[in-house]
């Protein structure tokens, strides 16, 4: 049992069910976690709620405590997890995307206790025995605390749901809840102050039906029923020592972690280093950060600045004020920061970080979503912000700015977003879609007059059928004058423009396409509310893809697809220029409605061949051309605009059917007239 100061281990309470199509995409996603960081994650999978239900033939991994856990956590979806039965911003119970984030949140915590123990098992009686040892290197906040034991078994062969790779019979199950050896709620321990060594025995006779070979013994200390400091897990007759990372110490700011700056301006960020480790140790500290080209950064020790690294002598508990400076450049971005410190003469312990957050010249930004799921590998949300940039680059912007949900809402915090015009939230293929402090930024930024344009697949259904809440399905719907209809299909393969909307009107219809692979193609179908009203359809027919809205404090744009999944990344930029020149006022609904009466009433129509526009006013279609677009919205052709007084386009080789011929330039459409070619 080792004594030295320990980091926390990461307990992820996984709930899960035999008849759970997503839940095999949230073993991966465990499984993953656990391999990717050996001896650092405790696994333990709850099979509760309908989908645990089983049917004739099937596995019942029921237990007696499985409802209760999850009434308590919230559990409403499924797969849901529960990592250190902690709310992270959007709830205890988290959605699978979100499992990652919050165990590498903890991975970073120090823990007030170490915890080890050793198991028995008795072949004859079936008994096993299970010793466990706390030793309590720091101070808690409360007066007690209650230690947890689990049985689990492993390699179990059955039945699952798997709507990725179809339904097996010979799934394998692993790390099953059979018994809380503890109880419901686990074991009080009453002593709690540092140096105290707590030393407990539980006993449980296993059931001859579970198969003892491959079984672990999960351990792990809470505050009460929620909070949970560390905890370990070892197969059954192994041995658990406590060690998990060596805890070197900690780096603390303040509370001042941010800033907004104007162009070639100094900010500086003051924080306080202490080791826990005896006696006098070298620490090596190390910056490094992600920024704009001109921009630098330094720090000091109060005597000496570094750019890049410096070894200080610290003697144990006494702190070192360390300052970090970070120096603007003329081009605008967001610089984050890492400040580094590691122990020079133990390697192998944990390093303790700390991050700072300059934003600058940022008129427009866009939000990308840590959370995007995808197929787990290079389809996060931060992949494709450059289709966000090539839309905003063609605007002629020149203050984007591209960071994440994480840096944002801690600039949000600090109150450091009151430059930014306009969000681009890059919401990807992402569970959650929408977080608790996600809804909380836009929404102040929405009210204090910011606009926002969002996107994303699967946004609406997880916010009204997965893990949304109350409060996040209020802002879908007020904030974004948008209602969830229905979980689209790979039927809704095209993306057309409303033709008389006087922003996007205009605009190409793209296919959409399977980005996420694996046949994973949901495009949200919508609903309007308030003053939204539709902007773009499924196939030209009557399913709702997008929604803008106007109010007086705000305007918005809402996609029930990321802009990644559109075919054509001409009409992905168009998209996201339009929107920006509404925000701005550059596209104006006047201006729009305006240049409409360029051309007069087609004729003749019905046609059968050629049909005519009267011009009404030629400056409007300077630069222009003109398209022929069929009722799905699919471009059929492109003639040129020449000088006179009727504009003539020949439909003569196309099918029998509704066309809208449309006159549009580089900043979208000035004109449109709807006919009809018979034969």
């Amino acid at each position: 049992m080792v004594t030295e100061p320990q980091m926390a281990n990461a307990v992820l309470e996984e709930f899960t069910g035999v008849n759970c199509g997503y839940c095999p995409e949230g073993h991966v996603i465990a499984n993953d976690l656990y391999s990717n960081n050996p001896g650092r994650v405790v696994l333990i999978n709850i099979h509760a709620g309908a989908f645990a239900d089983p049917s004739a033939g099937q596995p019942d991994f029921r237990t007696a405590y499985g409802e209760a856990f999850a009434n308590e956590f919230g559990v409403t979806g499924y797969p849901s997890g529960v990592v250190q039965r902690n709310n992270f911003g959007s709830g205890v119970a988290m959605n699978r995307g979100e499992w990652t984030a919050a165990a590498e949140e903890v991975f970073t915590w120090s823990s007030p206790m170490n915890v080890g123990f050793t198991s028995s098992f008795d072949a004859g009686t079936r008994e096993l025995t299970v010793n466990v040892e706390l030793y309590y290197t720091g101070t808690v906040d409360v007066s007690s605390n209650f230690i947890h034991v689990a049985f689990l078994e492993n390699g179990y062969i059955g039945y699952q749901s798997d709507y990725g790779n179809g339904s097996q019979q010979n799934y394998t199950h692993n790390h099953i809840l059979r018994e809380m050896m503890t109880g419901q709620w686990g074991d009080e321990v009453t002593t709690v102050t540092p140096g105290t060594l707590v030393e407990r025995t539980y006993t449980y006779t296993v059931p001859a039906e579970y198969e003892i070979s491959g079984a672990e013994v999960a351990v792990f200390v809470t505050e009460d029923k929620l909070q949970t400091y560390t905890g370990g897990i070892a197969e059954v007759g192994n041995t658990y020592d406590g060690a998990t990372a060596l805890n070197i110490g900690e780096i603390n700011n303040g509370g001042n972690s941010t800033a907004s700056s104007d162009a070639s301006t100094l900010n500086t960020f003051t924080v306080d280093a202490v080791t826990n480790l005896a006696g006098t140790e070298d620490m090596l500290f190390t910056l490094t950060g992600s920024a704009p080209s001109d921009w630098s950064a330094s720090f000091t020790d109060g005597s000496n600045v570094y750019t890049t690294d410096a070894t200080i002598a610290m003697s144990s508990g006494v702190n070192q004020s360390i300052e970090i400076g970070v120096l603007t450049g003329a081009t605008p971005g967001i610089g984050v920061y890492t400040l580094t410190m590691s122990s020079v003469n133990n390697p192998t312990a944990s390093t303790v970080v700390e991050q700072v957050y300059v934003i600058s010249g940022v008129t427009d930004l866009v939000i990308s979503s840590t959370n995007s799921y995808g197929d787990g590998s290079d389809n996060d949300a931060t992949t494709f912000e450059d289709k966000y940039e090539a839309g905003l680059t063609l605007a002629g912007n020149t203050g984007i700015g591209v960071t994440t949900d994480l840096v944002a809402n801690a600039l949000a915090r600090e109150n450091n977003l009151s430059d930014v015009n306009n969000i681009y939230f890059n919401v990807g293929w992402t569970f959650p879609g929408l977080t608790d402090d996600m809804v909380d930024l836009l929404k102040d930024f929405m009210d204090n007059g910011g606009n926002v344009l969002a996107a994303g697949q699967d946004l609406g259904w997880d916010t009204f059928e997965g893990s949304g809440s109350a409060a996040d399905q209020n802002f879908f719907t007020n904030y974004f004058s948008t209602t969830y209809s229905a979980d689209g299909s790979g039927s809704n393969s095209a993306f057309t423009a409303e033709s008389s909307d006087l922003v996007f009107g205009g605009v190409s219809s793209s296919n959409i396409i399977d980005f996420y692979g694996s046949n994973y193609l949901y495009p949200d179908e919508l609903g309007t509310t308030g003053n939204g009203q539709a902007c773009f359809y499924y196939n030209g027919g009557s399913k709702i893809g997008g929604v803008r809205a106007e109010n007086t404090n705000y305007k918005t744009v809402y996609l029930g697809i990321g802009i990644e999944m559109l075919e054509d990344a001409n009409v992905a930029s168009q998209i996201v220029k339009l929107s920006h020149d509404w925000f701005y006022g550059l596209v104006s609904v006047e201006e729009f409605d305006a240049a409409m009466q360029a051309l007069g009433s087609a004729y003749p129509n019905p046609t059968n061949g050629i049909v005519n526009l009267p011009v009404l006013s030629a400056d409007a279609l300077e630069n222009a051309s003109m398209n022929v677009y069929d009722a799905t919205g699919r471009l059929m052709k492109t003639v040129g605009i020449y000088e006179g007084q009727v504009l003539s386009v020949d439909l003569s080789d196309l099918e029998a059917g509704n066309y809208r011929v449309a006159v549009v330039n580089e900043n979208g459409l000035v004109a449109q007239q709807s006919v009809q070619l018979v034969k």
